[in-house]
């Protein structure tokens, strides 16, 4: 994988990921991304969302790993990957069935021993 994607990108969200917790997740992802700094009241959610996925486009071949969501929303907002570039990878770990959109590829894993 290391030698395929160009950048990996892992985000822990979890159910605690609301309100302010999500502008911080979305402002730390910023940060990742561009090496630069925003405030988590600087603009809004769907703002910050249009920011992480320009932000994307000027990387090779990145992926991003959102791990534990709990809400379709904590997807949509840290999803910075734009379907127009298909070189880049979002891979989504959750126990939550259905919290991505339909049409995407899911892989259900046994409960570990």
């Amino acid at each position: 994988m290391r030698v395929h994607m160009s950048e990996i990108y892992w985000m822990t969200v979890g159910a605690d990921a609301v309100d302010e917790r999500l502008d911080q997740l979305q402002a730390m992802l910023y940060k990742k991304l561009t090496g630069k700094s925003i405030q988590g009241d600087e603009k809004d959610r769907h703002e910050r969302q249009g920011m992480l996925v320009a932000a994307m486009a000027d990387k090779q071949r990145a992926l991003v790993v959102l791990d534990d969501p709990w809400m379709p929303e904590q997807v949509r907002l840290l999803n910075p990957v734009d379907g127009s570039h298909t070189e880049h990878r979002l891979l989504v770990t959750t126990r939550i069935r259905d919290l991505v959109p339909k049409g995407v590829t899911r892989v259900e894993l046994p409960l570990m021993g």
